[in-house]
């Protein structure tokens, strides 16, 4: 199912997906619905942000597509919080909306210009140690891949720049940000 992320194939992606959240609405007690709907939102979140951001090297994006992405994550919260059929009386839109703010705060780095990113990889690099107090460019290694995605984590805003179409995110694959 996730797959359909990788290739652009959201429209299916979200049938899917709220199919089978209506199917395990239907097979769990009402018990149990809460806890299973809030893993699998917190799952879905997730993979969206690792398919964003860790989907391979043909993953390309301008800032202009920040808006198609910020859509295609709205259209994965309103599954959780507005599906008018069961779902909406297991979580409550707060809840979903509270889960959403770190994703919605790393897609929101996709809106950033290109300078302003390298800047604030810069600043949260040498903020974490990550660069041994260096603070140019050339001079910054590779921050480590906690697998926790965070508007101010150094490797998150590094991967949103390198997913970048733009020549500065050529610095990046060419290897001008040195590796550990």
């Amino acid at each position: 199912m996730w797959a359909l992320l990788l290739v652009c194939e959201s429209g299916r992606f979200f049938r899917i997906l709220k199919q089978n959240l209506n199917m395990l609405l239907t097979v769990l007690t009402d018990r149990a619905q809460p806890v299973s709907v809030k893993e699998v939102k917190r799952a879905s979140f997730e993979i969206f942000l690792m398919v964003l951001l860790a989907g391979g090297t043909e993953r390309v994006f301008v800032r202009e597509d920040y808006e198609m992405v910020m859509d295609d994550f709205r259209n994965i919260k309103r599954v959780f919080c507005a599906s008018g059929e069961g779902l909406a009386a297991v979580l409550a839109e707060e809840v979903v909306d509270r889960a959403a703010e770190v994703a919605e705060g790393v897609i929101g780095l996709m809106s950033l210009p290109t300078e302003r990113l390298i800047e604030d990889f810069t600043i949260a690099a040498c903020e974490s140690d990550v660069a041994g107090g260096i603070a140019e460019w050339q001079g910054i290694s590779m921050p480590p891949t906690t697998g926790r995605w965070n508007r101010s984590d150094p490797n998150t805003v590094l991967r949103v720049l390198c997913h970048r179409s733009e020549r500065q995110r050529e610095l990046c694959r060419r290897g001008e940000v040195e590796q550990e």
